[in-house]
C-alpha cells in the first residue's frame, strides 16, 4: 500500500512510518514536507491508497481538488495542530475530509484511523479508542479495563459492525 504523507515535522514522520510497518500491514509511505512537493507528484497521485496531510491551510480546497483532479479518490487524512481553531471544523467537514485527527496523538489512534479509512483491519484486536478495545480472537470486549467475555455469535457480529463501519448494515 503506498500513502503520501506531508507532515513538516520529519521527526513525527518518522515515528508513524517505523510504527505502521511494525503491524501487519507494510506500507511504503512517500514522506514530503512541504505542500509544493505535492503538486510536482502531478498525476502520479492515482498511484495512492491514502493521502496523510498536515497543511499550513486546512481551509484551503487547493491541495484536495488537485489530488482529485489527478485522478485518484483514495481517502484523506488530515491532521491538525493542537492550537487549532474549533471553528474550523465545521469547513473541514464542508470540505468533505475523510477523517480528521488532532496532534497530540498516538500511534495506535492513527493506525486505527488509516485502517480504518483504507477498510484493513487486523483480524485479531479492534481499538475504537484509549479505554475501548475489542479482541475478536478471545471474544474480549474491554472497557475502561473491564474485561466482558462475548459468545462466539456476539463476537462475530461485533467485528461485523466494526468492520463495516461507518456505512449502514441491513439485516441481510
Amino acid at each position: 500500500m503506498k500513502v503520501l504523507f506531508l507532515e513538516p515535522d520529519r521527526a513525527l514522520a518518522d515515528t508513524i512510518d517505523i510504527f505502521m510497518n511494525q503491524l501487519r500491514l507494510k506500507m511504503k509511505m512517500k514522506k514530503i514536507q512541504t505542500e509544493e512537493e505535492i503538486f510536482q507528484e502531478g498525476s502520479d497521485l492515482a498511484v495512492y491508497s491514502l493521502f496523510i496531510l498536515n497543511l499550513k491551510n486546512p481551509t484551503d480546497p487547493a491541495i484536495m481538488k488537485f489530488i482529485r483532479q489527478s485522478g485518484s479518490d483514495a481517502p484523506i487524512l488530515l491532521i491538525l495542530d493542537k492550537e487549532v481553531n474549533t471553528n474550523i471544523l465545521k469547513t473541514l467537514y464542508y470540505l468533505s475530509y475523510d477523517d480528521v485527527i488532532i496532534k497530540d496523538f498516538s500511534p495506535d489512534e492513527i493506525a486505527f484511523r488509516i485502517y480504518k479509512l483504507c477498510h484493513i483491519w487486523n483480524d485479531d484486536v479492534f481499538c475504537l479508542s484509549k479505554e475501548v478495545c475489542f479482541d475478536f480472537k478471545n471474544a474480549l470486549f474491554i472497557h475502561q479495563e473491564e474485561k466482558t467475555f462475548l459468545g462466539k455469535k456476539e463476537a462475530l457480529f461485533l467485528k461485523y459492525l466494526l468492520a463495516k463501519s461507518p456505512h449502514v448494515v441491513s439485516f441481510e
